[in-house]
């Protein structure tokens, strides 16, 4: 007996005794995509409506024609695919067909082989989708990435395209320029390892949307500090903001990045101006807080003895009341000397300054003191870095170094050998001069803020003026640079001088 295939026992039967191949056709018919099958010798069996339609054929007109008469110019184009279905390979590829109408379709092509049991080729099935609305959706895609490409060019601060994952997927040119690297190198790298502070930015910008746009603008500046790395690891602070990118790949963002070096650089110049501003007031309310105390003292003991020098009655107590007006008068006039060479200091910034050898300058300081270092049998122990220079003017160095020096020597401990430990070297864009004693020392918290003061004494030494430290802190100041001091009483003083590196 004959035996009869799965494929032979259902095409015996008709449409309508077979529910499989009913079904089967029904589906076919109702599919929105063309469907037809054709045999190996190219001829059509079967053809649903969406077929006809396209091709303005009946149905009649369809079963039995062959493809090449169907398709007409696209046979040949086709037929690479034909003869590798026919040869039992599927095939799938996109063609564009004219419709009678003049339309153009854009349609996804599967031919799929039918193979026999016995693995002969005996047609293939055809599925063609319209595919015209992906197609159009990716054209606009593609005009709308690349007008949003031409635009970041065409900015000239640095944009970067960032996914989901925080990967740079697309930059412009200024980009790299700002970054140091080359525009491709961007691409692929995590935009944490150029802006470290990413996540946080991403953060406050989606999860903290209840704070105002000044709020966050006043976060990122003075707490997150944003920074970026450039190629060779220099750092440089940032200012950015993120915006969603519309049309895009979905989750990503675009960061738009300005090196705003310039402007910590300008906030930072303003900061030392206003620093400056509210010293040189300072310095203006203590001066003349100094000047009318001074005058006021001497004016009130001129006025004082000259009361009494009317109402004197002998020679005697004249000639005494004489000799007090005269050494007031002499106190009033150096008052007013010192307080000439203070201005002086302060109202004349075109003094000639020159480069002093530090080392030479206090070799010939410790000249002048020769005598007081011995009589004292001071210790003297230099720490001077060879060929360090400070530009200055020459008699104010002089005078700095001297009133320090001398001070050390001066105010020394009777009972302890005075060791005077003088050091200079430079640090950043600063050159730092340090005298350090192990003298009587100053109690800071009781005298501290009278340390320079004019006419202020501390240690009850007889030929103690209280003028020294006031001119040298003047001197030192009216050339940018500034004194710190350090002490503990008996155990010694330390006066440390910074001075601006030219």
């Amino acid at each position: 007996m004959k035996t009869i295939t799965k494929k032979e026992y259902i095409m015996g039967f008709s449409e309508f005794e077979n529910p499989i191949l009913k079904l089967g056709t029904e589906v076919a018919k109702q599919a929105p995509a063309m469907l037809a099958y054709w045999d190996k010798d190219q001829v059509c069996k079967f053809a649903n409506e969406v077929y006809q339609v396209w091709f303005g054929k009946s149905q009649k007109e369809m079963i039995g024609i062959h493809m090449r008469e169907l398709l007409g110019p696209i046979y040949e184009m086709n037929l690479p695919y034909i003869l590798g279905v026919l040869s039992g390979e599927k095939q799938v590829f996109e063609r564009e067909i004219p419709l009678n109408s003049g339309e153009i379709i854009h349609t996804l092509v599967t031919y799929t082989p039918d193979i026999s049991s016995k693995g002969e080729v005996q047609g293939f099935y055809v599925h063609s989708a319209d595919v015209s609305s992906i197609k159009k959706l990716e054209s606009d895609l593609k005009r709308s990435e690349s007008k949003f490409k031409s635009l970041l060019e065409c900015t000239p601060h640095a944009i970067l395209v960032v996914n989901f994952l925080g990967e740079i997927i697309l930059v412009n040119q200024a980009s790299a320029k700002l970054f140091e690297y080359k525009k491709e190198s961007l691409v692929g790298m995590k935009l944490s390892s150029l802006i470290p502070e990413y996540h946080k930015l991403l953060f406050l910008e989606q999860k903290n949307c209840s704070l105002s746009a000044e709020q966050k603008a006043n976060l990122i500046e003075n707490v997150i500090k944003p920074t970026g790395i450039r190629s060779d690891g220099s750092k440089f602070p940032i200012e950015t903001s993120l915006t969603e990118v519309p049309d895009f790949e979905e989750g990503a963002v675009y960061f738009l990045v300005k090196d705003i070096t310039w402007k910590k650089e300008k906030d930072e110049e303003i900061r030392r101006s206003l620093d400056i501003i509210s010293e040189q007031n300072d310095r203006l309310s203590n001066f003349t807080h100094i000047v009318s105390h001074n005058l006021r003292t001497h004016s009130g003991n001129i006025g004082s003895i000259l009361d009494f020098l009317n109402e004197a009655e002998t020679e005697t107590e004249k000639d005494e009341l004489i000799s007090y007006l005269k050494k007031s008068s002499q106190g009033l006039t150096e008052t007013i000397e010192h307080l000439n060479f203070v201005v002086s200091i302060r109202t004349n910034p075109n003094i000639p300054q020159e480069n002093i050898d530090l080392s030479s300058a206090v070799r010939k300081t410790l000249q002048i003191l020769e005598r007081e270092v011995i009589s004292t049998k001071a210790e003297i122990r230099l720490d001077i870095q060879n060929g360090l220079e400070v530009q200055h003017v020459p008699a104010y160095l002089d005078s700095i170094l001297l009133n320090l020096i001398s001070n050390a020597i001066k105010y020394r401990e009777e009972e302890r050998t005075p060791i005077i430990k003088i050091k200079a070297f430079k640090s950043g864009q600063e050159i730092i001069f340090r005298v350090e004693d192990n003298g009587k020392g100053i109690d800071l918290e009781k005298h501290g803020s009278k340390l320079f003061g004019m006419y202020k004494t501390f240690h009850g030494n007889k030929d103690a003026h209280g003028v020294g430290l006031f001119i040298t802190r003047n001197q030192i100041e009216s050339l940018g640079g500034k004194i710190d001091v350090e002490s503990k009483v008996g155990v010694g003083t330390r006066f440390t001088v910074h001075f601006q590196e030219h």
